[in-house]
């Protein structure tokens, strides 16, 4: 594990140097390396994707009503009142295209049917990736002239729904030059210098699945956008047959706990640093009552699950914009292991410093599956009901997932005794479903007794958002956004309205509807960046409900 840090602390500083470079930066270091090679670059590059995963997870459960300010900390501004700025979040568009710039230096260095083909592969895929999380994001945003370096500093702005149409694309041309990979073709498990897979370990299958995955998810998003309905249909074609991902989708480089910039980022940032001190994120930020009315019985029954999400149901939780939130405990309320400092580990969201980082959960293919097939996407309906159809296969998933400990199995035991292991989850899993049979979550659980597409839909967004909850609180804020689900009540309680209590929103739901673009593109890019951008009407093109 500290072989491969050491690796790609190096390949940190030759991407730095070069293929990194932000498409606005001309600037060139004479003592820096001037090229590297994609077996250096793309794990580099898959890390990263991770770690930004983190701050998209921020972002999300902000505007999604899953994260609160706590007990004792202020000074929130523009995260309470959703009058977002120029200044806020920018992070997610210059680390995006960092990022973005680290996969097109490896297309750029390997072919599509060459020997090399699967680093091609590899890389067009996670762009792709990248870039629909920045299409969700910001809408139009520059691609076609985009991470040129020097040559083009003033890239153009495409529009969202011409991104997208090419995006797709990118992931047919991946698939292919996986499909027709002949003898001799170089594995990207391992390279001269270590481990360069560190998301799927050479599999390409399961990256194949990804790309797949990955333009079910698109395909969703712009299944009624009028614009798009050739390219829906073309696409619908090509996924015929197509498998999807069945494993979580985890990035694992070899985090470590106790070691400055080793740890897992989200553990790093909400649970404890690297010293054992306290994360300041964790103690500043707590739970919301509306999250957790998911899993208290306030509106669905899970005390299972809610016992490794949250430290506790009933204490910490709040409501974002309140003064009168409790105080955080060290470790976060998102916390529920046992030991504290280095010492602490655990299952739920926050595992443990060495946990894997997930970019994409078994259970959203699942989810993703289950609303293709009553929409006759992928399957039909009979693929998404029934004990072993893709609605309950999703929150089995999540269940397994969130019962695995920091290295990815299924050895925690929990200081009252539970031994969290994975024939636990299927069991909980469904003594969950059964349990909310009849009850005030039957409608949003109990999926084969639905009868109408509205209420089948308010099941699968409300299942994924649990399942993604602090964990892809962004991926939960783009659902919400294309579909309005989960529900929420503008003005209602605690536990009813995901909104702050001090948002400044004038949409019915009190809620914005996206961000700013970054100050830096009104700066050295004004002649392309779209002005006017409101954060309470302008909408992402496949937000038409």
């Amino acid at each position: 594990m500290k072989r491969l840090f050491n690796i790609l602390m190096v390949c940190g500083l030759v991407v730095t140097a070069t293929s990194c470079k932000k498409y606005l930066d001309v600037n060139t270091n004479p003592n820096a390396p001037i090229s590297s090679t994609p077996d250096l670059i793309l794990p580099q590059a898959i890390v990263s994707t991770a770690s930004y995963s983190s701050q998209f997870n921020s972002y999300g459960a902000y505007t999604d009503g899953q994260i609160a300010n706590a007990g004792g900390y202020g000074a929130f501004g523009s995260q309470t009142t959703y009058n977002f700025a120029t200044t806020d979040y920018t992070n997610l568009f210059q680390n995006s295209y960092d990022n973005i710039n680290d996969y097109q230096y490896v297309v750029n260095n390997s072919t599509t049917d060459g020997n090399d083909r699967y680093y091609n592969a590899a890389a067009r895929i996670m762009r792709a990736f990248a870039y629909q999380r920045l299409v969700d994001t910001y809408g139009d945003v520059p691609y076609t002239e985009a991470v040129q370096g020097a040559a083009n500093t003033t890239p153009k702005y495409d529009k969202a729904e011409d991104i997208y149409t090419d995006l797709f694309a990118q992931l047919n041309t991946a698939i292919a030059s996986i499909d027709n990979a002949t003898a001799g073709v170089t594995s990207i498990n391992q390279g001269p210098s270590g481990k360069v897979d560190v998301l799927f370990s050479g599999d390409m299958t399961k990256w194949k699945a990804f790309a797949n995955t990955i333009k079910l998810r698109m395909l969703i998003r712009v299944q009624a956008v009028p614009a798009l309905a050739s390219v829906f249909a073309t696409e619908k074609a090509k996924l015929a047959g197509a498998t999807f991902l069945s494993d979580d989708a985890i990035v694992q480089p070899g985090y470590v706990g106790g070691q400055d910039g080793k740890q897992n980022p989200q553990w790093n940032t909400f649970a404890y640093t690297f010293s054992g001190t306290a994360a300041g994120s964790g103690l500043s930020q707590e739970p919301t009552a509306y999250a957790v009315g998911f899993y208290d019985s306030k509106k669905i029954s899970d005390p299972n699950r809610g016992a490794v999400v949250y430290k506790s149901l009933t204490a910490s939780t709040g409501q974002l914009g309140s003064s009168n939130n409790p105080v955080s405990p060290n470790g976060s309320g998102w916390f529920s292991g046992t030991g504290s400092g280095t010492a602490a580990v655990g299952v739920g969201v926050l595992k443990g410093p060495a946990m894997g980082h997930p970019i994409m959960l078994a259970a959203e293919s699942y989810f993703l599956q289950a609303e293709a097939n009553t929409i006759g996407l992928v399957g039909s309906l009979a693929n998404a009901q029934g004990a072993t159809g893709n609605f309950n296969k999703g929150i089995e998933a999540s269940f397994k997932y969130l019962y695995k400990d920091q290295a990815g199995g299924y050895s925690f035991v929990s200081a009252g005794g539970k031994a969290y292991t994975s024939a636990q989850a299927t069991a909980d899993a469904a003594a969950y479903i059964a349990s909310n049979v009849g009850g005030l979550g039957n409608d949003l659980v109990v999926f084969d007794g639905l009868t109408t597409q509205p209420k089948r839909l308010e099941a699968i967004i409300t299942q994924k958002w649990i399942a993604l909850n602090f964990i892809h609180g962004d991926e939960c804020y783009n659902e919400y956004r294309r579909t309005g689900y989960p529900r929420t009540v503008p003005n209602g309680t605690a536990v009813t309205n995901a909104a702050s209590t001090l948002s400044a929103s004038t949409a019915a739901d009190k809620l914005p509807t996206r961000i700013q673009y970054p100050s830096s593109e009104y700066s050295l890019n004004s002649a392309n960046v779209p002005a006017a951008v409101n954060n309470f009407t302008s909408k992402i093109f496949w937000d038409i409900n």
